[in-house]
Formats: structure tokens, sequence, C-alpha cells
């Protein structure tokens, strides 16, 4: 903050800014107590404990649970993955989709009007997506397909394979409905993105 107010901007010093996104401060003064260092400890032992399962998940250990309109639980996870997500777009393997903003009524109408699941690893969201056998207005229809119209995957757990976890999933149940292909819109800014 004091180089800030001396007019110098982080922005300008890439190694810095590098080692600043990359930074963890724990309470640190001479007033803490004992319970205080206790409780500072417990808690970032909880939060090592929970990066080490995320780096042990291994795709095939994800389960899909359907989600409707009714499950309220399972609807404000998927609000939080998509709200963790922001506006930004989901790329894993030449895939890339919209992980648009929804608030809760949305997806609850979501669930209502198109098939979403959710990805659990160890009974805990991880990623959610929705598929429709309708074309929205995005879609040219081409044959019977099942039409992918949100993935959205927990940001810490990008490029840990579970988004290529959902499009398996996808192709099975676009097998299951006897469809014929699956379609879905990627972008130009993935230079390996397929449709």
């Amino acid at each position: 903050t004091e180089y800030k107010n001396l007019g110098f901007d982080i922005q300008d010093y890439p190694e810095s800014y590098r080692q600043y996104v990359n930074e963890i401060t724990l309470p640190l003064h001479t007033l803490l107590t004992d319970d205080d260092v206790n409780y500072v400890t417990e808690t970032m032992k909880g939060i090592l404990q929970g990066l080490n399962i995320i780096n042990k998940i291994e795709p095939h250990d994800i389960v899909f649970k359907h989600i409707f309109d009714t499950d309220h639980d399972d609807i404000r996870a998927i609000y939080s993955i998509i709200k963790d997500c922001g506006e930004k777009m989901f790329l894993e393997d030449g895939l890339l989709h919209w992980a648009d903003p929804l608030p809760i009524e949305a997806i609850r109408e979501m669930c209502l009007n198109e098939s979403a699941y959710l990805a659990l690893y160890e009974g805990l969201p991880v990623a959610f997506f929705s598929v429709s056998s309708k074309p929205s207005i995005y879609f040219e229809p081409r044959g019977k397909a099942e039409y992918i119209n949100r993935i959205a995957v927990s940001p810490e757990l990008w490029r840990k394979g579970i988004g290529t976890r959902c499009m398996k999933e996808i192709e099975s149940l676009a097998k299951k409905n006897n469809s014929e292909k699956i379609q879905s819109i990627v972008y130009a800014k993935s230079s390996v993105a397929k449709s």
C-alpha cells in the first residue's frame, strides 16, 4: 500500500506481482495468544488437507447426479460453482464452454427444462453440466443430437481431467438417448477446439 501511495503500479513489476499472487500471509504479531496460534495452525492444516484431496482426484472417481428443480441444496451447489467461475470460460482438452453467471432461479428453470447433472467427488460437488435434446437459438439442428448448453468446473479443479470426464458422461447419455451426435458451441480462442 505504501508503494502504491507513492505512485508505483505492481503491474509494472511482473516478477513481484507473480510473487504477490502466490503468497499466503498468516496472522503474525506479538499479541497473538496460544489459542490464536492453535486456531491459525489448525485452519492451515485443514486447507492443506483439502488441497491434498483435490490433488488426489482421479476422473474415474467422479460420479454424476441428475438434478431436478426441487433439489435445492444441489441447485445452490451449481450456483456456487458458476459463481466461482465468474464470467470465465472453461477450457480443457480443446473444449471451451460458457460458464456464465446465472441467478438461482435461472438454474432452477434450467434443471426443469434441461437435463442438469452435478459431478461429485466423495460427495462434494466439483462440476456440473446441462444438456438438452432440443436445440436453442444458438444451435443449428443437424439430426438427432444431444446439445451441451453449459459445463462448469470449480476453478481450483481446472486441468484435473474433470471436464473430460463430464464429456464422457455426456457421450454415455447421448448413446442412451440414441442421439446421432453431440453438438455444442466452442470458441475460436481455442485453437484446437472441435465441434
